[in-house]
């Protein structure tokens, strides 16, 4: 009997290789430093921070997670009801504008966090990468807050509130109030 001396050429899976937390966090402990900002450092391996905005004082969280440096303002939006659809319609729209950054609704349907995220393929974080994601998660968790709070609390049928939300969010916003699109709500929320 011949042997069959052809091999098939499989390309493996290569896998990413596990970025070592304590010298990420080790990284983000200088630049803080750096930057003046006081923090804590949490037993999860991450570092809070409180900064404040023009509208709103957030808690923002560094932390690895699967190679992937996360920034997180943790439900800077809390205890009201946001599973409305037009403000599912108008978290949407903010992340289609916003491609870096993400607002996440939490399970219970009573918070919105917001979250941007670097991915630590080959590389270790720079000084500028952690400088240009905390100042965009930060403005835009800022700028956005009034937005949303408008949607939360503001007057349906008042002239200046519907001005508005058809500015913010566009046109179509009709178009959700009777078939309200469920599988929108669960790629919102978080893992």
């Amino acid at each position: 009997m011949m042997k069959n001396t052809r091999t098939k050429n499989k390309k493996q899976p290569q896998e990413t290789p596990e970025v070592n937390v304590s010298d990420v966090m080790n990284i983000v402990k200088k630049f803080l430093d750096k930057e003046k900002f006081k923090y804590i450092e949490t037993e999860e391996q991450a570092c809070e921070i409180i900064v404040q905005g023009d509208n709103l004082i957030m808690q923002l969280v560094y932390y690895v997670y699967k190679n992937h440096l996360i920034l997180r303002i943790p439900h800077f939006i809390r205890n009201v009801d946001v599973m409305r659809p037009k403000l599912v319609f108008m978290i949407n729209r903010f992340m289609e504008e916003i491609l870096d950054i993400r607002f996440e609704v939490g399970e219970e349907g009573k918070s919105i966090s917001a979250t941007c995220q670097l991915l630590l393929e080959d590389a270790l974080p720079t000084e500028r990468q952690l400088r240009f994601l905390t100042m965009l998660i930060m403005n835009v968790a800022d700028d956005y807050y009034p937005k949303f709070m408008q949607a939360i609390y503001g007057k349906e049928g008042d002239a200046s509130f519907d001005a508005e939300m058809e500015r913010d969010i566009g046109e179509g916003i009709d178009e959700i109030e009777e078939g309200f699109p469920g599988p929108a709500i669960k790629t919102l929320k978080i893992n």
